[in-house]
């Protein structure tokens, strides 16, 4: 199939079939937009046996060093942090036509969550 135009952290450009790592902002609309645009782009390229890995950070209620290092960084730089919820990032991979099979945090006790899912069959693309 097409490629995908998206460039990994490191600025290579990603292949149909090549793992990659993409950072999207975690503050507003422009961040949903990013993440929405991103999914739209890659789903079509997406093998059939392909597998979509996002990780996100899914807030707690207790202090997190790495959360408030990067709400400090977001801040310094003039943004606004905005955190998804488990429940908004599987709305947002339901939506872009993902079926999300595994959603596990990094490591006991971490924020950081792993999502991975698959392509939804054509058919079923309405159903969560």
């Amino acid at each position: 199939m097409g490629r995908v135009g998206v460039r990994r952290s490191d600025g290579l450009e990603i292949g149909s079939r090549a793992k990659c790592s993409v950072v999207a902002p975690e503050h507003g609309d422009r961040g949903r937009l990013v993440v929405v645009e991103l999914l739209e782009r890659l789903r079509p390229v997406l093998s059939a046996q392909g597998r979509l890995i996002v990780r996100a950070t899914l807030p707690g209620t207790r202090f997190s060093l790495f959360r408030f290092v990067e709400e400090s960084r977001l801040r310094f730089k003039g943004a606004k942090p905005f955190w998804r919820s488990k429940e908004r990032v599987l709305e947002i991979l339901g939506n872009a036509g993902f079926k999300v099979e595994l959603v596990k945090p990094t490591a006991h006790g971490r924020e950081e969550t792993w999502f991975i899912g698959v392509k939804k069959n054509p058919s079923h693309l309405t159903e969560n």
